[in-house]
């Protein structure tokens, strides 16, 4: 598979990913909509206790009209293409400690209006979804609340004798400790579970590198050539498609090691590597053959196309100005272009012959084709 092809599809997951996640930050605004607009529905539908009145109604409409605000400003945010200040904050760290202390506020006003505390155990369950990587800072919020809700409780018994109930205190008490234990299980077990897993990923991708980059180059190396080389022929066989192998050498390279040290010899492999990959599209490929020969496919591209990149390449190479070398860089290609009955081998073959050519024409030249 050719360097380009793998961008892409990159890309396209990228992109996908990109999609799919913009989608659930808009559900989820949609959804602190209808919450807020549910709540409200239920502040204004029960009666408020009769000591606190409409400060209470008041109490109520307002959380309820802030949780309608918050999801109306998530929306906004996540429709605009560039994340907002807003964006930054709410999906920042700030949010667990905001859903905490709105979900008590809410919980304790519907308490002593004589309603139950779901709020709180909702918001507790979704803190605890944020905040496990966080776990004392979420452990002293939800205690924190839940001592609210207790309080709220005991007052409101006061104002109302007669109208305690037992799971006024139970379930946001079951629901903080559960959320708590589910936290500190996350953090315990599953997050280094992931963080090794990301390593894992990490150290693949280092043995990935090993085996098919040049480490003097960073270009790819002669076995990744071979084995995308067979995958781009048998492509171009299967669609008809056109296919150049390029094989270029830089010239007089000895001369560079002899006179001036291996030292040099290496700046000028990667600055000719460079001066290559900086010319072919990202359709193309270039890999380091082996000391001086860089090898590179280019695909889906006509003859006139093909020899115009390589003198492209060619001329890049020979304006280039190497540090440490007093003397012109050049370099000498050979390009092949796929016929009926070529292998990946006969295919490199004739390339290397075109760059004999090259070479006995007087190099810094482009045969072939």
């Amino acid at each position: 598979m050719s360097k380009g092809i793998r961008i892409e599809q990159r890309r396209r997951k990228e992109r996908a990913f990109e999609d799919e996640e913009s989608s659930l930050k808009i559900y989820a605004s949609i959804g602190r909509i209808l919450a807020g607009f549910l709540l409200l529905y239920r502040a204004l539908a029960s009666t408020p206790a009769e000591r606190l009145g409409l400060a209470l109604l008041v109490l109520r409409v307002a959380l309820a009209l802030a949780l309608v605000a918050w999801g109306i400003l998530f929306l906004i945010a996540a429709r605009r293409p560039e994340p907002t200040r807003f964006a930054a904050w709410a999906y920042g760290d700030a949010r667990s400690a905001l859903i905490l202390s709105w979900s008590a506020a809410t919980s304790v006003s519907d308490i002593l209006a004589g309603a139950g505390p779901a709020v709180f155990v909702a918001g507790v369950v979704l803190a605890a979804a944020i905040s496990w990587d966080k776990l004392g800072r979420f452990v002293i919020l939800a205690l924190s609340g839940l001592g609210l809700l207790c309080l709220a409780v005991f007052l409101s018994s006061l104002m109302a004798p007669g109208s305690f109930r037992l799971e006024q205190i139970l379930v946001p008490a079951s629901a903080a400790v559960a959320s708590i234990a589910v936290a500190r299980t996350v953090r315990t077990f599953v997050a280094p579970g992931r963080e090794r897993l990301r390593s894992l990923e990490r150290e693949n991708k280092q043995l990935w590198d090993l085996s098919f980059r040049d480490t003097l180059t960073g270009l790819y190396n002669r076995r990744f050539a071979q084995e995308t080389g067979r995958i781009l022929l048998s492509r171009a066989r299967r669609y008809q498609e056109q296919l150049h192998v390029f094989m270029i050498d830089v010239d007089h390279f000895k001369k560079v090691n002899d006179q001036l040290s291996h030292a040099v010899g290496d700046e000028v492999l990667k600055a000719v590597a460079q001066s290559i990959q900086s010319c072919l599209r990202t359709s193309d490929s270039v890999a380091r053959y082996g000391g001086e020969e860089f090898l590179a496919f280019v695909v889906q591209a006509e003859a006139e196309v093909a020899q115009f990149i390589a003198n492209r390449i060619r001329e890049a190479v020979a304006s280039r100005v190497f540090e440490g070398v007093s003397w012109r860089i050049t370099i000498s290609i050979g390009v092949a272009s796929i016929q009926a009955d070529d292998d990946l081998e006969t295919l490199i073959d004739r390339a290397d012959k075109y760059l004999y050519s090259s070479k006995r024409g007087g190099r810094n030249r482009v045969s072939g084709f």
